[in-house]
């Protein structure tokens, strides 16, 4: 092992290794083999594409190859690595040019390697960094493969150190590091900007804090730490970011109204998202002008996906907003509340424009618009779709409605929020995110513990649920009955009585348990279904119905098998007792031994007498012997410890040899002895045993004067 060339007692490291380590396929055959990295090296003159051709070249970076990492450091080589990630190939490029050393050279600078990072922020590669950080101003369209590389370097360089990468943003970018991020926005229809903008704008001291634990591992304590993150009110953990994340979300929604690209605005929303994860809702709702801003571009946005992105930047706040109040004291729900309520007034001043908003039509994918004729939907191939402006305005209504007040629910009343919702409850069967935010309202609206039953009666009486939901759960039959079809699909398949389940049918169930929980517990509901045989009918009929059917065990019941039902006295009389495995293993010798017994008196009948069947009989319990018969049926061997079975093949081996030696004519002694290591090896006794033990040694020998050896 320590011949001459080994790696372990050279006394001075090669290139590829740095302190005394090496990268370990440079090791073969208990000698080291000279890396093709290495040889490139100790060429007099080389180009910078046949260290990136070379497959051994990452694996090297990696390693800290130094006399690789040295090279890659000179500002002329960082230079032409940046080039490889900003400069498009021309199509007379190598295929080399075009896909592997752009690749590969993102994968070079993106090693987070210390020497690398020091070289490109020194003085000697400032005209490199400038070229860098100016890579976005372009106006036009950008490579979106060059974007990737780029976006993953430029994160890297922020995560090394992100105090020294914002200093640079401040010196080199133009307009500084607000500037360069508001450079990036226009190029907001790219993943990896958005991304890059999202890790730009993390606060530093969630970049520098110990990664939380894993949620679904310490419950409680995971929450706790999302919630220590996440919930920047007005604390100084927003006030320490070094940006003013309400007005850089203000830019954010200018982006979104400037731009008519439905890319654009679902990156931006999803920006937003982090920002509100990051900083806390508290800093966004107590800035009136961004307030007004998403009100305005979520009312009068020009473009419809441009409304819906402002949709769910509201419903992200209110979303954030109700988790840290599931998770707070009474004392932080009350700052939490205060500190929301203007946001809410502000929301509840434009409720009537939010519900006619309810009725627009979506705005269709240009590759769906030869499917519409002149007259739109009404006269079109294609039945109007709910669109994602519409999901995402009742998920918001679901999330603002259990924070309105009373004359706040009174207009949403009078115009009649409640049966436009289950009219496009009905309408559009299998859409299961439409399902999740109204059946939220209808929940909320009979929730028990409200104090007034306005919404409930409303929804009674105005919109009728009890009537639509009899009609959503009547059985679907054939075309011949086509009045029980006016509320439901009609059927896929050809055939008499083509049945299929729409995919809301769980959450009408759900409706109609709250529904009859709130007649128990509100006499003025009571009153107002008293006299709706529809609503008895229905919840004495299919309601009952699914409820027990709930309540059956998913699978039906477990199988048995006819020895399963024979032996039910032995379940019971086994499943109160807790039985160890040396117990176990002790009643299945006995049994064991039992038989062998049985066995002998069988074939020898001349040999031992009718009274040893009694005796035992008398020596094997009754619960012993079922036991034993109950473990053999059920297999218990097989689950038993492997001891118990290595027993079970020590006893056959043993008996097959002793047969002979027990039944010798010469052999009193030796039966004797052999029954006594019988019963040392089923009853565990190391000798001077009770009665019962010469019982059982001598019944293996008969009667006579032989049972007395034992």
């Amino acid at each position: 092992r320590h011949k001459a060339g080994d790696w372990r007692t050279s006394p001075e490291p090669r290139s590829g290794e740095q302190g005394g380590a090496m990268a370990f396929w440079s090791y073969q055959g208990g000698a080291m083999a000279s890396s093709t990295i290495d040889t490139i090296l100790d060429k007099p003159a080389f180009e910078l594409s046949e260290l990136l051709a070379d497959d051994e070249l990452l694996q090297e970076c990696k390693a800290v190859n130094a006399r690789l990492i040295e090279y890659l450091s000179k500002p002329a080589v960082i230079d032409s690595l940046f080039t490889y990630i900003m400069v498009e190939p021309t199509s007379a490029d190598t295929n080399e040019r075009c896909y592997t050393f752009p690749y590969v050279s993102s994968e070079l600078l993106s090693c987070d390697i210390k020497e690398i990072h020091e070289a490109i922020h020194s003085d000697a590669c400032v005209g490199q960094l400038t070229r860098l950080l100016a890579f976005p101003e372009p106006a036009g369209a950008l490579n979106p493969v060059l974007v990737g590389y780029y976006a993953k370097v430029l994160s890297t360089l922020f995560k090394h150190d992100p105090a020294v990468f914002l200093a640079t943003l401040d010196v080199h970018a133009s307009g500084g590091r607000l500037g360069y991020i508001c450079t990036l926005m226009a190029h907001l229809d790219m993943q990896s900007i958005a991304d890059l903008i999202a890790t730009l704008t993390t606060p530093l001291e969630t970049l520098t804090a110990a990664p939380p634990p894993p949620p679904m591992m310490l419950g409680g304590l995971g929450r706790e730490t999302t919630r220590r993150v996440a919930g920047a009110m007005d604390d100084e953990e927003g006030e320490d970011h070094w940006l003013d994340v309400a007005d850089f979300s203000i830019k954010l929604l200018e982006a979104v109204e400037s731009s008519a690209s439905a890319e654009v605005h679902a990156l931006a929303a999803g920006v937003f998202a982090g920002l509100v994860l990051q900083c806390g809702w508290g800093v966004m709702v107590a800035h009136p002008p961004l307030v007004a801003k998403l009100l305005d571009v979520a009312i009068e946005g020009s473009e419809q996906s441009a409304r819906t992105c402002a949709l769910c930047m509201i419903s992200e706040l209110l979303k954030l907003y109700a988790f840290e109040r599931t998770i707070g004291t009474d004392d932080d729900v009350f700052k939490r509340d205060e500190q929301l309520q203007p946001f809410v007034i502000a929301l509840s001043q434009q409720i009537e424009g939010f519900v006619a908003m309810l009725n627009l039509e979506p705005v269709l994918a240009p590759h769906l618009l030869p499917f519409l004729h002149d007259g739109g939907f009404a006269d079109s191939l294609l039945v109007m779709p709910v669109g994602a402006f519409r999901i995402a305005l009742y998920s918001l209504l679901a999330k603002f409605l259990p924070l309105c007040d009373k004359e706040t629910k009174l207009a949403l009343m009078q115009c009649r929020f409640l049966e436009i919702a289950l009219d496009a409850f009905e309408r559009y069967p299998n859409n299961n995110s439409l399902h999740n935010a109204i059946t939220s309202l209808v929940l909320y609206a009979l929730k028990v513990e409200n104090a007034s039953p306005e919404l409930a009666l409303s929804l009674i009486r105005d919109a009728k649920i009890s009537h639509r939901l009899s009609a959503l759960t009547r059985e679907r039959c054939t075309d011949d009955d086509s009045a029980s079809l006016q509320f439901v699909n009609r059927p896929l398949m050809p055939g008499p009585k083509a049945v299929v389940r729409s995919a809301y049918m769980g959450h009408v169930i759900v409706m109609g348990n709250a529904l009859l929980a709130k007649e128990e517990g509100s006499t003025e509901v009571r009153e107002a279904l008293s006299r709706d045989t529809v609503w008895r009918d229905f919840a004495d009929g299919p309601l009952a119905a699914a409820n027990v059917n709930e309540k059956k065990t998913l699978g039906g019941t477990a199988p048995t098998r006819g020895e399963d039902n024979d032996d039910s006295d032995d379940d019971e009389m086994f499943s109160s007792k807790e039985l160890d495995l040396d117990t176990m293993a002790a009643a299945l010798a006995k049994h064991q031994a039992q038989r062998a017994r049985t066995l002998s008196s069988s074939t020898d009948g001349d040999i031992g007498g009718g009274d040893d069947d009694e005796d035992a009989q008398e020596m094997t319990s009754e619960v012993e012997r079922r036991f034993g018969q109950y473990m053999e049926q059920k297999g218990f061997l097989h689950e038993l410890d492997g001891g118990l079975s290595a027993i079970s093949r020590e006893q056959d081996a043993r008996a097959s040899e002793g047969w002979d030696a027990e039944f010798d004519e010469d052999g009193a002694g030796g039966s004797a002895d052999f029954g006594s290591k019988q019963r040392d090896f089923f009853r565990g006794s190391s000798g001077g045993g009770s009665d019962d033990d010469d019982d059982e040694g001598g019944s293996f020998c008969g009667g006579g004067g032989v049972g007395s050896g034992g």
